[in-house]
């Protein structure tokens, strides 16, 4: 055991066959150094000192008489590429938006192929899509009413031929023949099968819709689109069929 005394450890001898006691003593350190980790084999960049960008010396502040000089803010230039955007009240916007002072709505784009999780949401981007069709052809067919009305109106008040120069073509279509300018005749019905007025617009909405699914170039998303389709067509098939069945019959 050790003594109270003085304390020993065992240590290896010298000729490493046997282990023996010595009195233990504190280190000097200033004659006992610390041994140098050896030197790495490997060349990395934490081996050097690199200078870090962020404390670097900053550069000066803005010329004096500026608003933010000596405010410690960055100034950035206008990049010359950049294309401005238009105010929502920008004369740009308002003519393409409207004609004879007339408002016309814009038609809704639709969504991009990654858009689409096809994972059978119950409200998809492209119902999403339809929808937005159906109130676009809504307000196109009581705009192109309200214009159509206007332009009669100055034809009967002139007598000349009626300017259609700026005809917003890609919202409202084909500008309106001259046998559409007269009163008896109604106004262009887009291709319909009737003669009384145009389509609804959930026919219009329904054709374009599906000439959308047909311009996806994902194989796999546009079948995915297309039973999908069909089957919302067969639902809604039944439940007018449901709904003609629980109608009742007037009495002769």
């Amino acid at each position: 055991m050790t003594s109270r005394a003085t304390r020993t450890v065992l240590r290896l001898a010298p000729s490493g066959r046997q282990w023996i006691r010595v009195p233990l003593t504190s280190l000097n350190l200033s004659r006992h150094g610390r041994i140098p980790p050896p030197k790495s084999k490997f060349e990395t960049l934490a081996s050097e000192t690199t200078p870090v960008p962020s404390i670097q010396a900053a550069p000066a502040p803005a010329a004096a008489g500026s608003a933010d000089a000596g405010q410690g803010s960055r100034i950035g230039t206008p990049n010359a590429g950049a294309v401005p955007v238009p105010d929502a009240g920008s004369p740009a916007l308002e003519q393409a938006a409207s004609f004879r002072g007339i408002k016309v709505p814009r038609k809704p784009s639709p969504p991009a192929e990654g858009e689409c999780c096809m994972s059978g949401c119950a409200t998809c981007v492209y119902d999403l899509y339809l929808d937005d069709l159906e109130h676009f052809h809504s307000q196109v067919r009581e705009a192109k009413r309200q214009i159509l009305n206007t332009l009669r109106a100055e034809a009967a008040g002139t007598g000349a031929p009626v300017d259609l120069s700026g005809w917003p073509e890609s919202q409202l279509g084909p500008p309106p023949t001259l046998s559409e300018m007269s009163d008896a005749t109604p106004y262009d019905n887009n291709g319909s099968d009737t003669t009384s007025g145009p389509p609804y617009p959930a026919e219009v909405a329904e054709r374009e819709a599906a000439e959308a699914r047909k311009q996806i170039s994902d194989p796999t998303l546009r079948a995915f689109l297309e039973m999908e389709a069909r089957m919302k067509k067969k639902q809604q098939d039944q439940q007018k069929k449901e709904a003609r069945a629980a109608t009742p019959v007037p009495a002769p």
